[in-house]
C-alpha cells in the first residue's frame, strides 16, 4: 500500500462494528453508473473510449469508503504494465473530478480529505485494448456529493482522453428466468436456472448485465454481421412473451441501436457448459417503465433467436455490508471489508450474486484448485461468532451450486471483485440472516458476514 500500483490508504478495522441501520435502503445500493464517455473537451488524439465504471460509495459502518469496478475499450495501449508515476501523477488515471460537465474543464480530482487519494484509481490495458478496473480509496465524499461529478480517463502521459458522467440509474430491472424461444430448440435445465440478466436506465442509456448458458460456441468469435446483423446479440425486443413472437428490437431513438449489444462465447474450465457473461450499454432512449413486461431474446451466431426471458422490476435486494475474521481464524486477513449484492430471481430461485471486497487474499490474482479457493459463499448457519454454527453451502438442489462461486484480485492491492449467478432453489426470505463466508486462496474460511434485507444491506 506505498505506491500508486497499489491502494494508497489503510483499511484498518473497517468495516468491524455494527452498522447503522437506516429508514430505508440508500440509493447507492446499487451504485452509481458512468456510461456515456466522450472524448475530453480538448483532446485531440485518436483514443476513444467507451466502458462502464459503477461507483459504490459510502461502503461500511462509516460511510467512508468509495469502491469502483468497470471495464473499457479504447484505453492508452501503453498502460499495459499500469501507470508510470514518474511519467506523471495521473498516468493511466480514472478519477472523479470536481467538474460537472464533459464539454469543458473538468477541474482537479474531487476529495474532501487532506490527501489526495487518486492514485489509487488506475487501469493496466490487456492485450486487445480494453481494461478491467477495480480500485477503493476514501476521497471523504458521499453518494450526493458525487452524482453528476465527472469521471475522467487518463492516457500513459497523464493526459485526459475519456470523459463521463456518474448518474444513479433507476432501480434495475430483471430478465428472468430464461426459457427457449418458442421457435428454439430446448435448452438444459441448467441454463434455464443459471442464466439471467439486469437491466439498468439512465436519461442517456441502457444498460444490460447478464449471464447466459448453452449460448452458440461459434459465438467465441463474436457476432458475424455478414451472416446477420443479429448475430450473438443481446436485445431487449417490442413482444411481451416468449411463447410468440417476439417482435423487432425495442427502442425510441431514431435508427436501431442493438448492433451494439452481443455477446462474445466463453467455455467453462470443464468444458462443459458455453457460457456468455459481461455488460454493455447503448443509446436506446427507454426507461425503466417503458422496458416493464418486454421480453429480453439471445441470438445465435447465425442471427436466429434462442434464449428468452421476461422483463420485470425484483423484489429487491439482499445484501452482505459488515464483515468480521471468521471464529478461529489466525491468519493476516483480518480486516476484510467492501458489500455483497445479491439480487433475487423468485421464478428461477436463484440469486445474482455481485461482490466487491477489499482485504481479501492477493493470491486470488492466480489459478486455483483447492476446493473452495477465493469461494464467496451462502452458508446455511445464522450466526458468525461461532464456528460449530456456521455449516456448510447453502442450497436446496442435490449438487452444490457454491464450489465454482469465488472473487478475483487483478492486480497487487487491488479488490476482489465476483459475479456469479447461482442456483440455490430457494426464497429470499430463506437467505436472509444466513452466513456469508469469505475463502482465502487456499480455501481456508477468514471472513463472515450476514444476509441482510435492502435496509440493512446497504
Amino acid at each position: 500500500m506505498l505506491s500508486l500500483h497499489q491502494l494508497a490508504l489503510s483499511f484498518g478495522s473497517f468495516g468491524r462494528d455494527d452498522p447503522v441501520i437506516p429508514e430505508k435502503p440508500p440509493p447507492q445500493c446499487q451504485g452509481l453508473k458512468a456510461t456515456d464517455f466522450v472524448p475530453y473537451f480538448s483532446y485531440e488524439g485518436n483514443l476513444n473510449v467507451e466502458g462502464i465504471l459503477t461507483i459504490y460509495p459510502e461502503i461500511g459502518p462509516d460511510k467512508s469508503a468509495l469502491l469502483g469496478a468497470g471495464h473499457f475499450s479504447g484505453v492508452d495501449p501503453a498502460c499495459s504494465s499500469g501507470p508510470n508515476p514518474d511519467v506523471n501523477a495521473n498516468s493511466c488515471g480514472i478519477h472523479i473530478h470536481v467538474g460537472t460537465s464533459c464539454g469543458e474543464d473538468a477541474g482537479g480530482h474531487y476529495y474532501n480529505t487532506d490527501a489526495d487519494p487518486w492514485g489509487a484509481g488506475y487501469y493496466a490495458t490487456e492485450g486487445d485494448g480494453t481494461a478491467e478496473v477495480t480500485f477503493a480509496l476514501m476521497p471523504g465524499t458521499s453518494s450526493a456529493d458525487i452524482t453528476g461529478k465527472a469521471v475522467i480517463v487518463h492516457d500513459y502521459d497523464g493526459g485526459r482522453i475519456g470523459c463521463a458522467l456518474l448518474e444513479m440509474p433507476m432501480p434495475d430491472q430483471v430478465a428472468a428466468p430464461f426459457g427457449k424461444y418458442f421457435s428454439a430448440e430446448a435448452l438444459s435445465d441448467y441454463a434455464k436456472v443459471i442464466s439471467g440478466a439486469k437491466i439498468y436506465t439512465t436519461p442517456e442509456k441502457t444498460i444490460i448485465e447478464y449471464m447466459v448458458a448453452d449460448v452458440d460456441p461459434a459465438c467465441a468469435a463474436g457476432p458475424d454481421l455478414a451472416q446477420s446483423a443479429n448475430s450473438c446479440g443481446i436485445h431487449i425486443h417490442a413482444g411481451t412473451s416468449c411463447e410468440q413472437d417476439a417482435l423487432g428490437h425495442y427502442y425510441a431513438v431514431g435508427s436501431d441501436p442493438w448492433g451494439a449489444g452481443y455477446y462474445t462465447a466463453q467455455s467453462s474450465a470443464d468444458q462443459y457448459t458455453v457460457y456468455a457473461a459481461g455488460e454493455f450499454s447503448l443509446k436506446a432512449g427507454l426507461d425503466q417503465a417503458a422496458i416493464t413486461g418486454k421480453t429480453l431474446i439471445v441470438h445465435n451466431q447465425a442471427g436466429g433467436r434462442t434464449h428468452c426471458a421476461p422483463i420485470h422490476a425484483p423484489t429487491g435486494f439482499l445484501g452482505v455490508s459488515t464483515f468480521t475474521a471468521y471464529p478461529g481464524y489466525e491468519g493476516d486477513l483480518t480486516d476484510v471489508a467492501g458489500g455483497v449484492q445479491m439480487t433475487h430471481l423468485p421464478e428461477a430461485g436463484s440469486v445474482h450474486v455481485n461482490a466487491i471486497l477489499v482485504g481479501v487474499d492477493p493470491r486470488c490474482s492466480e489459478d486455483h484448485d483447492a476446493p473452495n479457493a477465493c469461494g464467496i459463499h451462502i452458508h446455511s448457519g445464522y450466526d458468525c461468532a461461532d464456528a460449530d454454527t456456521i455449516g456448510g453451502h447453502l442450497y436446496a438442489g442435490e449438487s452444490d451450486p457454491w464450489s465454482a462461486v469465488a472473487y478475483q484480485v487483478l492486480g497487487p492491492g487491488r479488490p476482489g471483485t465476483g459475479e456469479d449467478m447461482v442456483a440455490v432453489g430457494m426464497s429470499a426470505s430463506d437467505l436472509i440472516g444466513r452466513a456469508f463466508v469469505v475463502h482465502d486462496f487456499d480455501g481456508k474460511r477468514i471472513a463472515c458476514g450476514l444476509v441482510a434485507p435492502p435496509a440493512e444491506a446497504c
